[in-house]
């Protein structure tokens, strides 16, 4: 770039002046003085274009690198342009200038498309595993009595199950408690513990498929055997007792299951 600048800046320019005439020191002319020829910096064309000074021979538009400053040949001459030098250093880049950086200055790759906004959460912000298809179904009775469900105030839950309980009691024969408890399955317990002597009617509506085995405790390992029990109605048929809690005590009601059988239903609890 640098030496076509200069190839068109020489083109323009002309060849001007001639050597000046040596003299003596008595002033006496000696002939023309070339020790001026390829020396300096002349606004136009350097002096000594003529052959007397061994000029005159250059290819027309060579260039030719004298002590770091380029000269163009021009008319036989080798010219130094006038902006061949600090200006022509300063349009060298002016081509430069449109390649700053600033069209690749990284505005296209800047992030705005890689902002995370399509990965900002929201598809995975935890609307779809919510529990909203959990909100209750779980059962509300305990698998064991210590984690017994607390029914004394009366109660309604139309979604239990021994579906995924455990079978931890087993009433002995007799007692108070129903037969066939030695084949009992899995069961939920509840209990009511009121502050005044209180009545209560246990109701258990079995699904189609359940046999369902209803029992009433004050010691959970059956050392006072049972407070009450049924399990005279088939399957799909509804179990209740009636009972009187005593004031402070607690009474443990159990869902079981008649020789094994396991199922949801509906438990309520009334204060008739």
């Amino acid at each position: 770039m640098r030496y076509v600048l200069l190839l068109i800046a020489a083109f323009s320019l002309a060849c001007s002046g001639s050597p000046r005439n040596r003299s003596d020191d008595a002033g006496r002319d000696t002939g023309p003085d070339c020790s001026a020829v390829g020396a300096g910096r002349p606004p136009l064309c350097e002096v000594g274009c003529t052959e007397v000074c061994g000029c005159g021979s250059c290819a027309e538009g060579a260039i030719e690198d004298r002590a770091g400053e380029l000269r163009v040949c021009v008319g036989g001459c080798f010219a130094l342009p006038t902006d061949a030098g600090t200006d022509a250093a300063t349009d060298a880049g002016d081509a430069s200038v449109a390649d700053s950086g600033s069209s690749d200055a990284g505005a296209v790759d800047s992030g705005t498309a890689d902002s995370g906004a399509a990965d900002s959460g929201t598809a995975d912000s935890g609307t779809a595993d919510s529990g909203a298809a959990d909100s209750g179904t779980a059962p509300s009775g305990g698998d064991t009595c210590g984690e017994a469900f607390d029914v004394t105030a009366g109660v309604v839950l139309s979604s239990e199950s021994t579906m995924t309980a455990t079978d931890d009691y087993s009433p002995p024969l007799g007692m108070g408690c129903p037969s066939g408890g030695a084949a009992s399955g899995r069961d939920r317990a509840y209990f009511v513990e009121p502050m005044t002597l209180t009545n209560y009617r246990v109701t258990v509506t079995p699904a189609a498929d359940f046999d369902p085995m209803l029992y009433l405790v004050t010691a959970c390992d059956f050392s006072a055997g049972c407070v009450d029990g049924t399990i005279l109605n088939g399957t799909g048929t509804p179990e209740s007792l009636t009972f009187s809690a005593a004031a402070g005590i607690r009474t443990y009601i159990i869902v079981d299951g008649e020789l094994g059988s396991r199922g949801s239903y509906e438990l309520r609890v009334e204060l008739p």
